[in-house]
């Protein structure tokens, strides 16, 4: 144990890694978890404020996205939105942001632009359903927050003119949104073909 002229803070190092408390709640940093040599340094410091920023996630998120509307209060991991309203994220959606926030801070963004714009969807279901789906099928988020997706299409005598291949009745233009009515898209989530525009995650 050791301490020093800043806060006295309790740990122990192990050949296995480091094990410490802060404010009551245990800590163990493995030496092969890239979080080791700073926790390490703060510890011998004395900094509190920037080892418990370090290794506790939860206070980790709030003070780097609070102003983003991202905040863990009692274990529940909530967003507000610009307008003022807040949301309960759905639990997968939760999992990612702590996972990828943990490995990459600035990881995390593009997860809550994606959380932005689908809260523009007004199904209930696809609002607390579309991540399980995401993770499931391994889709990716892009910087801003769109899905990365794929479609196949029918060519035409047009060179960039394209059909979907199911109906042949909705053109695909290269450069050109594609899009159908909401009350044309079955939002049911047991039926993998159905109505709408289709879409794979690989190709």
């Amino acid at each position: 144990m050791t301490t020093n002229n800043k806060t006295k803070i309790p740990y122990l190092i192990t050949p296995k890694g480091l094990s410490l408390t802060i404010k009551g709640k245990p800590f163990t940093i493995d030496t092969q978890d890239k979080r080791y040599d700073a926790a390490l340094k703060l510890v011998r410091e004395g900094n509190l404020e920037g080892l418990t920023n370090l290794l506790d996630k939860a206070i980790g998120i709030n003070n780097k996205y609070n102003r983003q509307g991202l905040s863990i209060i009692n274990g529940v991991v909530t967003y507000t939105n610009k307008e003022g309203l807040q949301d309960k994220l759905p639990d997968a959606l939760i999992k990612s942001l702590v996972a990828m926030f943990e490995q990459d801070e600035e990881s995390v963004q593009p997860l809550l632009m994606f959380w932005e714009k689908l809260k523009l969807n007004p199904s209930y279901r696809i609002n607390n359903c579309l991540f399980d789906f995401i993770t499931h099928n391994n889709i990716v988020i892009n910087e801003i927050g769109n899905l990365i997706m794929y479609k196949i299409v029918k060519r035409t005598d047009k060179r960039d003119v394209f059909l979907d291949l199911y109906t042949g009745t909705i053109k695909n233009k290269l450069g050109q949104i594609v899009e159908v009515p909401r009350n044309q898209v079955d939002d049911n989530i047991e039926k993998t073909c159905s109505q709408g525009l289709k879409r794979v995650a690989s190709y």
